[in-house]
């Protein structure tokens, strides 16, 4: 019932809009999402079936990984057969255009294959290599030198530390995990609060956070409910864009998704998304759940897929709150 007011509402905003172009656009590429995420419920049942959905999550993050150190080390702004613009460069991506996007689906690699080295009960050569491939998300993630990225992975990792320490009873690991990434992420924070205040009227973060997303707020405050219609905030920002330099001229979203979201949809648009998503998590850590008579070993497995699920859920909800994500299309049916 919710799924279908959603596309019912989604209808009636694409035909409120002013652009009726994107809007359509941006319709049917959300109703094809929301298409994806039922047909998995009904495809991804089996214990098999959902290794094989996250081994191959996890190898291509990994393949996304190796790709990213690859143009770091050879500082190389070639992506596959396109090169990148020239203020990506020096900024590893994988085949992605925009390094966040690459850093994104290469995080979420890590986030589902530390969890499964960590508390799957596999033979020590699957827990090393999956280790491995996590470490090589991490490193290849670090390399695209993402912000939203680094903050969502130490919020993650920092999450995965804790059910370790409280849940796990591995207090010693737990503890050095969350040590750990207490001094990287104060170190950091302190570089990059440094690289932002040296040229923080430049930097596109310094676009975010002082000119394009209270711009985006007050795009909101105009219509709070129902808002500007889908693929509407390129359209609706040159009426509140600041007059000055450097406040990007038409951006084609708010580089938040929490806020694209409601200045294209309201609130209205914002509550259906998150109930959606809501009545989608209890099946969702359903999946391949184990019979009784299988064991302690199933068990454990789906427990670790469960956390690995969960701890790339946080990261998620951290960067859809710095970037777009939601609206590259790869990044969005991850």
């Amino acid at each position: 019932v919710w799924f279908l007011l959603l596309v019912g509402y989604g209808y009636w905003s694409w035909k409120q809009a002013i652009v009726q172009y994107d809007a359509r656009q941006d319709y049917f590429y959300f109703l094809a999402l929301a298409g994806c995420l039922i047909i998995t419920q009904f495809v991804f049942t089996g214990k098999n079936a959902l290794r094989i959905l996250v081994i191959s999550i996890i190898a291509l993050a990994l393949f996304e990984s190796i790709y990213a150190l690859v143009q770091f080390v050879t500082n190389s702004s070639q992506v596959l057969f396109a090169k990148k613009p020239d203020q990506y460069l020096g900024r590893a991506s994988g085949t992605f255009i925009g390094p966040a996007h690459g850093a994104f689906f290469m995080s979420i690699g890590a986030m589902l294959a530390i969890p499964l080295a960590l508390a799957g009960n596999y033979h020590r050569v699957w827990r090393a290599l999956l280790l491995l491939s996590g470490a090589a998300c991490l490193l290849g993630s670090v390399v695209t030198f993402s912000r939203g990225a680094l903050v969502g992975t130490a919020v993650a990792m920092a999450s995965l530390g804790v059910w370790l320490f409280f849940f796990e009873r591995r207090r010693i690991l737990g503890s050095s995990m969350l040590a750990l990434i207490l001094v990287l992420a104060t170190a950091g924070g302190i570089f990059f609060a440094q690289k932002l205040q040296a040229d923080s009227r430049y930097t596109l973060a310094g676009v975010r956070l002082t000119r394009l997303w209270p711009a985006s707020v007050e795009m909101w405050k105009t219509q709070h409910i129902v808002c500007h219609g889908p693929g509407q905030f390129t359209h609706v920002y040159r009426q509140f864009r600041p007059a000055v330099t450097h406040a990007t001229g038409h951006p084609k979203r708010a580089h938040n998704d929490y806020l694209n979201v409601l200045v294209d949809g309201g609130v209205v648009g914002l509550l259906f998304g998150i109930t959606i998503l809501g009545l989608c998590v209890p099946a969702f850590f359903s999946w391949g759940k184990p019979a009784e008579e299988e064991g302690w070993n199933a068990s454990r497995e789906h427990r670790a897929i469960r956390v690995g699920f969960a701890i790339a859920a946080v990261y998620i909800c951290v960067s859809l709150g710095s970037d777009f994500n939601l609206y590259i299309t790869s990044n969005g049916l991850l």
